[in-house]
Formats: structure tokens, sequence, C-alpha cells
């Protein structure tokens, strides 16, 4: 393993890419090469943000829908918007590495855009706010903003939550204190701090919390009351648990305020020693490697520990791992993950200054029939996949016993509608997505330099020899004379270069 190069080649900047920026683009590469991994970072991190989605999705925003906050007209309930809205900023806002962070916490916090209440649109796009403002911020803020947004009080049904009754016998819902540890914070075992479960001795994992810390955290999540679609909630100190609340082996003392509450019970986790590796390894799955060796985790874990949660100290560990800048390593079995779906069309259309044009009436059901996903679309609280998805034992990765969260989305129908749908867009047919080639028209005439050249701004030079020559060789086989032969030549090349298993390995 090597250090930080003080200079990048094009192949490493566009490979640095494929994990804080979606992936290589001409105009980045060169950026990240005269500024250096570590003040490209800093540049990103202080890169102001742009239009909120609130912004985007309400009047004179560029993907309202026509009913204004407060309306009693739900023609349109706001959710097609905050799609449109989040395509929208993935693809063309310039804070490339801001857009990257939300959407892996938007997948760590999942939170479905069907959300059943009035106003949902606007619900939604509060929510998407809190997880773009808060992340270059600090995990405690993170999990205060989502633990008190509307959208997902109504998710995972926390809000109207009220403290127990004996007189009926109800006690309060433990659906958002389940998940709040089960996937927001610790996790289901407890885990040395580099990331590897803690086993007793029936060489089994140790279960990290018990029926009974979810019942004492769910004390804690009542009280919380609608305050409108586009605020946090408020507190009803009428319904909140007044008595003492137990987990974990933690106390929170009676006669407690319910807003005190909830940040007592946060602060604890954070302190929790399962946190910080949880955390760290579900971050290095999105944006790195699906089976961080140790070393890797504890590195993070330690940087998320040491600045008490602070996200930019934690991005800078992920994305300068001195593993992941080694070019030695990257035939092993275990470097890498699988490129999403939604993260290769954004890929795509960001390195081709794609502006994006997103038609209401195809956003949900095109898009994710021909991705297997779509922004806020994931189908339950555990996201499109799971991070610790290990494959059938009747495929090679399941005989390794490795992680591979993707490829629980990847099947006979998922792939033949990916290649498909990039068939048509990356030749312009998508009047959705147009793109600009006119970086590569150039190169055309010699078929061999052109998808050289997409390799390695694409796919960061991971295409084998004997990829790269079956692409050349169909890209030659378009006779340069024939009409539009140029673009045809770059649309197949680029076409070729989106399917190949290569780039869909990210390493």
């Amino acid at each position: 393993m090597v250090p930080v190069p003080t200079e990048l080649t094009r192949t490493q900047a566009s490979r640095f890419l494929s994990q804080a920026a979606f992936g290589g683009q001409y105009g980045e590469i060169y950026r990240l090469r005269q500024m250096g991994v570590l003040s490209w970072l800093d540049a990103e991190f202080a890169k102001p943000q742009g239009a909120t989605y609130r912004e985007l999705i309400g009047p004179g925003g560029r993907d309202y829908e026509g009913v204004p906050l407060g309306s009693s007209d739900f023609r349109g309930d706001g959710r097609l918007a905050v799609q449109a809205a989040m395509w929208r900023k993935m693809i063309s806002f310039p804070d490339v590495l801001r857009q990257r962070v939300t959407l892996a916490l938007s997948e760590l916090f999942v939170m479905n855009a069907g959300v059943a209440s009035t106003a949902r649109g606007y619900r939604v796009a509060a929510y998407m706010d809190v997880l773009e403002k808060r992340a270059f911020g600090t995990y405690r803020d993170l999990l205060l903003g989502v633990a008190t947004s509307s959208a997902m009080g109504f998710y995972l049904s926390h809000i109207n939550n009220k403290r127990a009754n004996p007189s009926t016998g109800s006690s309060p819902d433990e659906n958002f204190a389940r998940e709040l540890l089960q996937l927001f914070t610790i996790g289901t075992v407890k885990l040395n701090f580099d990331g590897t479960p803690v086993l007793g001795a029936d060489k089994q994992p140790i279960d990290a919390y018990k029926g009974s810390d979810v019942g004492g955290l769910a004390r804690v999540m009542t009280g919380w009351v609608d305050d409108g679609p586009d605020r946090p909630m408020r507190m009803n100190e009428t319904d909140h648990e007044a008595g003492a609340k137990s987990f974990l082996g933690y106390t929170i003392p009676a006669g407690t305020k319910g807003l005190a509450s909830l940040e007592k019970a946060i602060d604890f986790l954070m302190g929790h020693p399962n946190m910080a590796p949880f955390v760290a390894k579900q971050l290095i799955q999105r944006f790195a490697t699906s089976n961080p060796a140790p070393t890797y985790v504890q590195s993070v874990a330690q940087a998320f520990k040491d600045s008490k949660g602070d996200m930019k100290t934690v991005l800078r560990a992920i994305f300068t791992w001195r593993g992941n800048f080694s070019d030695l390593t990257l035939s092993l079995e275990r470097r890498g993950k699988l490129r999403e779906p939604m993260v290769r069309l954004i890929h795509w259309a960001r390195a081709f200054k794609v502006q994006p044009n997103v038609d209401k009436a195809t956003r949900i059901t095109n898009l994710s029939k021909s991705l297997a996903q779509s922004p806020l679309c994931a189908p339950s609280i555990f996201n499109f996949f799971r991070p610790g998805y290990v494959p059938p034992a009747t495929s090679e990765l399941g005989k390794r016993g490795m992680r591979a969260p993707e490829v629980q989305i990847t099947n006979e129908i998922s792939v033949a509608s990916y290649v498909n749908f990039m068939q048509s867009v990356a030749a312009n047919q998508n009047r959705q997505f147009q793109a600009d080639y006119s970086s590569l028209l150039p190169l055309a005439q010699n078929p061999a330099q052109l998808v050289a050249e997409l390799n390695v701004v694409i796919a960061a030079g991971q295409l084998s020899a004997s990829t790269t020559a079956l692409i050349t060789e169909a890209v030659t086989s378009i006779g340069i004379n024939s009409p539009d032969a140029a673009n045809r030549r770059v649309h197949m090349a680029v076409f070729f270069v989106f399917v190949a298993p290569e780039y869909v390995q990210q390493k």
C-alpha cells in the first residue's frame, strides 16, 4: 500500500473520482490533478450549497408541480417533483462531493418518497435538505435531523407516538427506535473496533441489543408531533414519557423533557463502542469497497471517534486510505465494489455535460424499471440492498463468502433492462438526457484511440485487453464514410464501455 500520491496520473484521478464524485470526467480530472487530493477535498467541502430541495419544488422552482405548500388541492403530492430535483442535483449541481455524499446518506438513512402523509413532497424535500445541509457536519446532527423529520416520522411511525397508557395497555411504537439501533447507529451485533464481530464462547456473534433496549429507546421517541410539512416535528410534552427511560445500560432520568431526552440518547449512542466501526464500515461500502480490510475500517473508525463524528474528517479518512491508491492491489478479488445503477447513469450524465429534463410522467416508472433503482424508491428501510448481502453459495462470490450488496438487485431482468436503457441513452435517443460528445468526436477517426481514451477517463484503466479489443472491433465496423459515422462510432464506444463488466465493477 502507498500513501496519497502528490501527483496523480489521469487513471489514478479517474479512479479517485469513482469514489468521491460518481466517476471520472474531463474537467474534474484536470482540476483534481492540478490541485491534488487534499486540496480538492478542501475545495469541495468549501463549496456553497445551491438551490435547496424546498426551493426547487416550491413556487418558482425548476421542479414545481403547481401545488403550493398548504394548498388543499392535492392533484399532485410533490413526490415526483422531489425525485426530479434529486436527479437534477446529482447530475448537474457543481458541488459534486456533497451530492455524492447526500446520495450515500439517503441509502443509509432510508426514507421512501411514498411516505403516507399529506403534502409528502414538501416533507421529503425538507428531509433531503437535512441530509444535504448536514452532509459535511457531524453525524450527531444528522441523527438529530433524521429523528425529528416529519417525513421520517410518518415513514417509521414515531410521529404522534404517545407514552404508555397502563389503563389501556398501550405502549410506545418501537419502529423508529429499532431502526435507530439496527441501521443508523450500532448494528445488530457487538463489534471490535476494526468492524469484525465480537464472538461469544460458542464462537457466534453477540447481540448488540435486546428487545428491552428497543422498548426503552421507544419511550424516548414519544411526544413528537407534526408542525408542518417543511418544518421539523415539535415536542408535545403531554404525550412524552416523563418517567425514567433506560436502554443499553444507560438511563435518562425521570422528568427530562422530550428534546433533551432525544439529545441525551443520541449523545450516548455517539459514544457507544459500536458506533464508530459500524458507521465507518457502512460509509466505506458506499464509496470504496464492499469488503474493506479490518485495518481500513479501524482507520476510519478512529477518525470518527477522534473527531466526534465530524463528517469531513471521516470522509477524508475514507478517500485518502493508502490502499485506495495502490496499483499493485487492483487484482485482489476483495478490492472494489459493484457500481450501483443510479451511480452509473449519473456518472455518464456528468461526464458528458447532460442537463437533465426529467419528465414527471416517467421519472418513477421508467427509471426504476430501467435501472432497478430510482431515488427515494427503496422498497424498505433496508435500502435497495443490504450492506451485508452475500450472494448464494452457488456463485463464485458466495463460495468465497464475499459481500456484494449491489448484486442483490442484479439479475437477468435488471441487467438486460440496464443494457437496453444505456443503449438508447448513449445514442441520445432519450429526450430526458442529452449528452455532449464534442470532446470525443475528434477521436472517431481512430477507434483504438477513442476506446483507449474512454478506458482512462470513464473506466479508470480497468478494461481488459480483450474487452478493449472487442469494443474497438465493434466501433471500427462502422465505416467512417457512412452517414453520421463519427457520432455513431462515439455512441457505440460509450455504450459498450458503460456496460462492460470491468466498468460495472469499480476498483
